[in-house]
């Protein structure tokens, strides 16, 4: 008998190792790890090092690959060698981490080493896979080593009479030290169960805030689910009045429970959450335009020769650049720029303020500042567009990392259209 491929705390299945390979294929899985460039595979003969090429998209990639000479499965190791490091952002320290890698299977020669028995993989009574309120479970299973490795699922029964539980709260942990782990328990209640109780609603409309489902008669009471997640914006209601808070059903669900009643009911799911966010986005929208129309809209003043002193406001005019720069709003946006550049961003940011604010001091034309800011900001913008249109990083805490080198000339243009608001005055004669 060859080697031995072992499923932990199930048991061992044999494998046929006496062959030779001349090509591997790789599956690695997608989402948050870093992608494997580079494999050691070392036999009797020796290591041999493997080029994986680095996938262009962030899901499940499958490579193919020729290998420099044949290997012996009967003493073969891979070692990942290297990988592209991807970064996340712990969660406790708020520092960037690498990403583990990670390979879903092997293959040699397109297929995987060729199962030569599949022996019954039987437990009598494990109590190491479940426990209630910290009190082991006994549970039973019967399978195959085929069946393992294929990444099926088996039924487990529980090996005593279940228990009655009472009205309260009960915790059921699924151990994860184990080859096997328990995705679900199911929990009845005593008594025969009918193809009557099944419940399936039927949706009637579909909107960007609002789930509307049709509920049949469920005369001993019954769940209404919302599969979307679990989150206590949704609300739910029917026409006798409102269902409280959502409970956590499913694991991940939205729960609503229904008193028992012959009628149909109709069930209107909200998310609450949205009004808030509209009334904030429509007051951001309206602080943009109203910042827009105070730098574009220049509102000019000039002195009345007939009364001293007195001024007369002129109509709104578009002047996009601004007249002719005077000496004194000249040197003060120009200072306040350099100056909160340096306290704001860093020292070195000084100077990179001072040349970006040349070409208006050279033309004399006290809007450019401002237009050279808003042109930093959306070039910026433009940036992390096609960035994340083209490299479609995945959606955690760390793909903002990615930008970081922004962040300064972002800041940058802020400030410009700032100082140029505040300081970058126009002045006529009289």
């Amino acid at each position: 008998m060859g080697p031995t491929v072992t499923f932990a705390g199930i048991g061992e299945a044999a494998v046929d190792a006496s062959a030779t390979a001349s090509s591997i294929s790789i599956d690695q899985p997608g989402g948050d790890t870093s992608p494997v460039t580079r494999l050691t595979l070392t036999d009797a003969d020796g290591p041999i090092e493997v080029e994986l090429p680095t996938p262009g998209s962030p899901g499940a990639t499958t490579t193919d690959l020729a290998l420099p000479r044949p290997v012996s499965l009967a003493s073969l190791s891979i070692q990942i060698a290297d990988v592209e490091a991807r970064t996340t952002i712990d969660r406790r320290f708020g520092e960037p981490v690498t990403l583990p890698a990670a390979i879903t299977e092997v293959r040699f020669d397109g297929v995987s080493p060729a199962v030569t028995t599949s022996p019954a993989i039987t437990a009598d009574c494990r109590t190491d896979l479940l426990t209630l309120n910290g009190d082991p479970v006994g549970v039973s299973y019967a399978t195959d080593a085929a069946t393992l490795l294929a990444g099926d699922g088996l039924d487990v029964e529980l090996c005593d009479v279940p228990p009655t539980l009472a009205a309260g709260q009960y915790d059921i942990v699924a151990a994860n030290a184990s080859g096997l782990q328990i995705d679900r328990v199911v929990l009845s209640e005593p008594g025969p169960v009918g193809g009557s109780d099944v419940i399936v609603p039927a949706t009637v409309s579909t909107s960007r805030t609002e789930r509307v489902v049709d509920i049949p008669p469920c005369p001993s009471g019954c769940w209404v689910v919302l599969g979307e997640g679990f989150n206590t914006a949704w609300s739910a209601s029917t026409n006798s009045g409102t269902l409280g808070e959502p409970q956590l059903v499913d694991g991940n669900a939205n729960g609503w429970y229904l008193a028992p009643s012959t009628a149909s009911r109709t069930v209107t799911m909200t998310w609450t959450a949205q009004r808030p966010l509209s009334i904030a986005l429509l007051a951001s929208l309206l602080s943009v335009l109203a910042l827009v129309g105070a730098v574009v809209v220049d509102r000019r003043r000039t002195v009345d020769d007939s009364e001293v002193g007195s001024v007369v406001d002129a109509a709104p005019v578009l002047d996009p650049v601004g007249s002719a720069w005077s000496r004194r709003p000249a040197i003060a946006t120009v200072g306040a720029s350099v100056v909160a550049a340096a306290l704001l961003i860093g020292w070195t940011w000084a100077p990179i303020a001072l040349l970006v604010v040349v070409p208006a001091i050279v033309v004399r034309r006290s809007r450019l500042v401002g237009w050279v800011g808003v042109a930093i900001v959306v070039a910026a913008g433009g940036v992390v567009t096609s960035v994340v249109r083209s490299e479609r990083p995945f959606p955690d805490a760390g793909w903002p990392i990615r930008f970081e080198w922004l962040h300064g000339w972002t800041l940058l243009g802020v400030i410009l259209i700032t100082c140029s608001a505040l300081f970058a005055r126009d002045t006529r004669p009289p």
